[in-house]
């Protein structure tokens, strides 16, 4: 069921950036894009996520997302962070 996919991977995307969310702002990494706005570890990670469970459960479909992947193709440190959060294994 659709529903089911989009609550599982959104549950998932939540734990994962609620464990990435430090005590204060000042330990938060951000990547600006160009109109200023930052993007965090967590936004891209929570991005990787649901597009992950979407192209699992809807595999002929295309997805468009809100994040570039440029920053994590230029910065190898920036990347793994974002792979070692989309591997953390929370499960609620």
């Amino acid at each position: 069921d659709d529903v089911l996919v989009a609550l599982a991977a959104v549950r998932k995307a939540c734990a994962v950036t609620n464990k990435l969310q430090p005590e204060s702002q000042n330990g938060i990494a951000t990547v600006s894009k160009s109109d200023a706005s930052p993007v965090t570890v967590a936004d891209f990670s929570a991005q990787a996520i649901v597009l992950r469970y979407l192209h699992e459960a809807f595999e002929e479909d295309s997805f468009i997302a809100e994040e570039s992947s440029a920053p994590l193709s230029e910065d190898k440190s920036l990347a793994d962070m974002v792979l070692d959060a989309t591997a953390m294994e929370e499960i609620d």
